[in-house]
């Protein structure tokens, strides 16, 4: 969202006076499509442990605060396919079903300690205590998502948005990564599927969305098939990105820090990774990005593309 000036703040100033700038606080979530994938660590425990951690403590603070009056200003980025399992009746059933179970055996775990012998050291009171307090948690859980919500988490965040505590931007309709896909028609049917999917949730169209990886691709020149980089004098343009955005009414979309301001990029090829996508074996080699040159731009600012 925009910040305008303020009262104190003419929209109009000098040119060594400092720019107030925008800010953004875009919060966004995607999680592939697990639906009957299997148990853990890869299959529906996924999306429930990821209901149960960010979604619905997300969805209370934000209902708590519209309860309060208080607008959020957040930005929520939700993927068609995390929308289509959040809506699922198998889904939703389950998510009952886990969170009724995580609390049972809290419970249970949390009555088996304390009735053992050394229940008077401080590590088995400790441990007791926690379990009694998963099982609050996931109690807490199971109560909000069947009686708060009504079991039905995209219709608590289109309450927030018609009430002008959110605003939810959607994706491409599989996670399509747009710049790679080989036809302007696959990239026009991934955008264009995943409006209907928000249209379907959310009961009106979206203002943004988030590119999948923030990918974003401008114009190139595009010749026939085989021609590599020896391209013709008369190679036409392939649209950029933002024209099949703009054909159907997107307003604004996401992109990386590095691709406004320039300089070099984070990658892989460069050991700058941290965590397990760092710790990958390579199994091709490649040369590490050029870097681009520095830019006179901001993230501060919005940008027309």
């Amino acid at each position: 969202m925009y910040l305008p000036p303020t009262v104190d703040e003419p929209a109009s100033r000098s040119a060594d006076q400092p720019q107030r700038g925008a800010f953004t606080f875009m919060l966004h979530s995607h999680l592939p499509y697990v639906r009957e994938n299997g148990t853990w660590p890869h299959g529906e425990e996924w999306l429930y442990e990821a209901l149960a951690e960010t979604y619905l403590p997300l969805l209370d603070v934000l209902s708590d605060l519209a309860d309060d009056g208080i607008r959020g200003g957040v930005t929520l980025g939700l993927t068609p396919i995390l929308c289509e399992q959040l809506a699922d009746p198998l889904v939703v059933e389950r998510f009952v079903e886990y969170t009724a179970d995580r609390a049972a055996r809290a419970n249970r775990d949390a009555e088996r300690r304390t009735q053992r012998g050394n229940e008077r050291t401080g590590e088995a009171q400790e441990r007791a205590a926690l379990a009694r307090w998963y099982a609050d948690r996931y109690g807490h859980l199971h109560d909000a998502f069947t009686v708060r919500y009504g079991r039905d988490v995209l219709g608590a965040f289109r309450g927030l948005q018609e009430d002008g505590v959110i605003e939810v931007s959607t994706s491409a309709a599989t996670h399509g990564y747009l710049p790679l896909l080989s036809t302007d028609a696959a990239i026009r049917g991934q955008i264009r599927e995943g409006i209907r999917s928000y249209e379907r949730f959310f009961s009106r169209r979206p203002r943004s969305i988030w590119l999948p990886e923030c990918a974003y691709r401008p114009a190139v020149p595009e010749g026939p098939p085989g021609a590599g980089d020896a391209l013709p004098a008369t190679a036409q343009l392939r649209p950029g990105l933002e024209r099949w955005l703009e054909a159907e009414g997107i307003e604004l979309f996401f992109t990386e820090t590095q691709l406004i301001e320039g300089g070099p990029a984070t990658s892989a090829t460069r050991g700058e990774l941290i965590g397990p996508y760092g710790a990958v074996r390579r199994r091709r080699g490649a040369p590490p990005p050029a870097d681009e040159p520095l830019r006179e731009a901001t993230t501060y600012e919005p940008y027309w593309v």
